[in-house]
């Protein structure tokens, strides 16, 4: 939403009207891999990127390795912790009020994008991480 203040953008925020269509559930990588349900529909796949990196010699005797993976759904933004922001111009760049994970480094290249001073106020809202951390 964009507005010359806070509580237009607000004000007009409330006007919005999302339609959508469910999607089926992607509950682990096996699922996401079928691409019956597609995070990213422009690319026609849920995998974003696909990468073999290799290096040094394989071991002699059997070409098997043991191979464990931890896959953790913090590692996207759950349902329960949707993104917002509220940006506003200030001086010659623009202050972003959001719940960025990494904002340093999204601010950064934002800024290196735009070519102008981005001011990052953090929020933390709650959700299920930040309740996993409270003492």
């Amino acid at each position: 939403m964009i507005a010359d203040d806070p509580y237009r953008a607000m004000d007009l925020a409330e006007l919005v009207d999302v339609q959508y269509e469910p999607l089926k559930p992607v509950r682990n990588i096996d699922d996401a891999l079928k691409n019956e349900s597609l995070v990213f529909e422009e690319l026609g796949t849920n995998i974003v990127q696909s990468q073999v990196i290799e290096y040094g010699q394989m071991p002699s005797g059997p070409r098997e390795l043991e191979l464990n993976l931890y896959w953790s759904r913090s590692s996207g933004n759950p349902p329960l912790e949707t993104f917002a922001a509220i940006v506003y111009p200030e001086g010659n760049g623009v202050t972003i009020i959001s719940n960025l994970q990494g904002g340093k480094s999204i601010i950064a290249e934002i800024e290196r994008s735009l070519g102008i001073p981005i001011k990052h106020v953090p929020v933390r809202h709650g959700g299920v991480a930040s309740a996993l951390r409270s003492p």
